[in-house]
């Protein structure tokens, strides 16, 4: 029997037996079951990156579930979808990074029946590098504590600032290692006009990205 509902309401059922033209009737109580329901991200919220992990709480009498993920309407699950599983957590990886909305089911088994609750989660905005503030790009620079500062990017968590001498990417005068403030100080570079490329790593959503610098020192 289907159209039940799943809100946990108590249930009242009458049992009628009919003897000819005769009817009599039991009464019973029942407690409707209650669907999953997402805790966390908390409905609405917007994504932090492509790799997401979503709590719920659990449904009575459940015996599993499994989330839809779509992006061209409620129901839809072009974007990803998860086997069933008895866990009330669940990380799901590969997800936009477009700030577009994502619909998102999450389905509730009650051994061979489901039912389901529907949400919707705006995707992480597209990821960029840092970028330079100061020194200004092409500038002249000293030869000693030479504090390079820059704009975090979107979707950004670590920096790495390297400085060579033999083109974009070499790393023979500095490296500042992987670091999350967004400034760095040389204590020394080469002095005579020397050039020197500056190339700044970025970690944004776990994959490197860079902008390259060029400087003359004095």
């Amino acid at each position: 029997m289907g159209g039940l509902p799943t809100n946990g309401q108590t249930i009242y059922v009458r049992l009628t037996t009919y003897f000819g033209t005769v009817q009599l009737y039991t009464d019973y109580t029942y407690t409707a079951a209650t669907l999953a329901a997402l805790t966390s991200p908390a409905p609405g919220a917007v994504f932090t990156g492509p790799s997401v992990t979503f709590s719920w709480k659990a449904g009575t009498s459940a015996t599993g579930y499994s989330m839809w993920f779509g992006s061209t309407g409620v129901g839809s699950y072009n974007l990803k979808y998860t086997a069933e599983t008895t866990a009330t957590s669940s990380t799901v990886t590969g997800l936009p990074t477009n700030g577009q909305t994502i619909y998102v089911r999450l389905y509730t088994y009650f051994n061979a029946v489901t039912a389901h609750s529907d949400y919707t989660y705006t995707a992480a905005p597209a990821g960029s590098p840092a970028t330079m503030i100061t020194p200004t790009a092409g500038s002249t620079v000293g030869i000693s504590n030479v504090v390079f500062t820059w704009a975090a990017g979107t979707g950004t968590a670590q920096y790495s600032l390297w400085l060579g001498l033999s083109g974009p990417g070499s790393s023979s005068l500095y490296t500042s290692g992987w670091q999350t403030t967004t400034s760095a100080t040389v204590t020394k570079l080469p002095a005579k006009g020397a050039k020197v490329y500056a190339r700044l790593y970025s970690m944004v959503y776990g994959a490197q990205q860079y902008n390259d610098y060029t400087y003359t020192e004095q």
